[in-house]
């Protein structure tokens, strides 16, 4: 039986590829700003590849196999969104070092979509143009739903980096996955735990772009399974950096806690702040991005101390059940390449992408082809694997691989503990 057909696949982590083994390929990705400036070509329609040696997109031949990469490399968002290309590259450096995919070297192909949904046609398209079959990203709901129906019509195999229930429709979008806590699950997670703490009147502060809009269904529907109430939702613009108003409304009616959902530093930011001016004291829940460094940092501690935030259980801990090791080893690799943690969080580093590509290879391997329909097949038929986000299955009849007992609620604050948090990335559940 081959490797990749026993009952539970396994992390390279796992099998014994540590940061020693990594070193070795390291020279293929350079951390932060310095990934494009060495050894990378550019492509004819603007993109950037990385990793050496001629590419001949991802399909059939004897040239590299091209990953397609789709970052906020500039525009308001790019600082939120500057390092989540980290675990592609680490995960294409172990791939390369241990001989590529079928004998084939990859080469990751990163293009700038600006956080903006009118740049994913154009974007999707140059990747259609070039012959790339494998695409990570975009990294928001608004973005990653503007891109699938391209990337849908031109059968490119799409890991999307988002939030987004909707991206799992796989009657509608057969070439999309996921890997992370999606919205209902999340959601579903947050009231879960609200109410297991005796906070039964619920608000709700979202913003107005899809990654916030879509709470409101699922919080609302937990909400009245669960016995609790939904005293109120406040909208407010996805970029906005003046939040007294929003959180003064929501005060009004003096909920037991606010779930707080919004993925732009300045604008959670300036919740808090808003929050401290108005002494307004409440339990705040929110996504994973309520836990990144660059927010606990920004915000008062006093203000920020009685935060939680949805996280990946494995990378979380209690008194009693520490992280794997596995996973230690991990974030090692992430160091090296980051330098530091520029206020990543597991949403960042974990949201599929390290795992994915490991799961790519063994899917292509077992197709013995790049088609993507055979890819697609080989990896819903492929037993679960053991990944650094936890246990990850897809199926024909769901394309995200996470459950829904891989997401716990934390507390955000217990990030600043430098030596348990190992620099911010691993937080103690609520």
């Amino acid at each position: 039986m081959a490797p990749h057909d026993s009952m539970m696949s396994r992390s390279p982590l796992s099998r014994g590829i540590t940061r020693r083994s990594f070193v070795g390929s390291i020279g293929l990705v350079a951390f932060g700003g310095l990934l494009t400036a060495c050894g990378s070509d550019e492509t004819p329609s603007g993109g950037t590849t990385t990793g050496g040696g001629a590419s001949s997109g991802s399909g059939g031949g004897g040239g590299n196999i091209v990953i397609g990469e789709v970052h906020a490399t500039t525009g308001p968002a790019a600082s939120t969104y500057k390092n989540y290309f980290i675990p592609a590259n680490i995960a294409v450096a172990e791939l390369n070092a241990a001989g590529g995919i079928m004998g084939r070297q990859l080469t990751e192909n990163l293009k700038d979509d600006g956080a903006d949904p009118a740049k994913e046609t154009q974007v999707f398209r140059q990747f259609a143009e070039e012959g790339v079959n494998f695409v990570i990203g975009p990294n928001t709901s608004t973005t990653c739903l503007a891109a699938v129906p391209l990337a849908t019509q031109s059968k490119i195999l799409n890991l999307n980096v988002s939030t987004s229930d909707k991206l799992n429709d796989v009657a509608s979008y057969p070439y999309s996955f996921l890997i992370g806590p999606t919205n209902t699950p999340a959601m579903n997670a947050i009231v879960d735990f609200a109410v297991a703490q005796g906070w039964t009147k619920i608000a709700l502060l979202h913003s107005n772009d899809t990654f916030g809009q879509q709470a409101v269904d699922p919080i609302t529907a937990r909400a009245k399974e669960k016995g609790a109430e939904l005293v109120s939702v406040v909208e407010h613009a996805v970029d906005a950096t003046e939040m007294t108003p929003f959180v003064s409304k929501i005060q009004e009616a003096a909920p037991d806690v606010v779930v707080c959902i919004q993925a732009l530093v300045p604008t959670q930011t300036a919740m808090f702040n808003a929050f401290q001016n108005l002494g307004f004291d409440v339990p705040k829940i929110g996504t994973t991005s309520i836990s990144s460094e660059t927010l606990r940092v920004a915000v008062p501690a006093e203000a920020y101390a009685n935060t939680y935030a949805v996280y990946l259980k494995s990378f979380s801990y209690t008194a009693t059940e520490q992280v794997s090791q596995k996973n230690l080893d991990y974030l090692k690799l992430v160091t090296a390449q980051a330098g530091n943690f520029n206020g990543l969080t597991t949403a960042g580093l974990v949201y599929g992408p390290y795992d994915f590509l490991h799961m790519l290879k063994i899917a292509v391997e077992k197709a013995g082809s790049t088609d993507t329909e055979a890819v697609v097949k080989a990896l819903e038929e492929m037993d679960p694997y053991d990944g650094v986000a936890g246990t990850i299955k897809f199926t024909a009849e769901s394309h995200n691989g996470l459950t829904d007992d891989a997401l716990v609620v934390c507390k955000a604050a217990s990030g600043g503990d430098a030596a348990k948090s190992q620099g911010g990335f691993l937080l103690e559940r609520g």
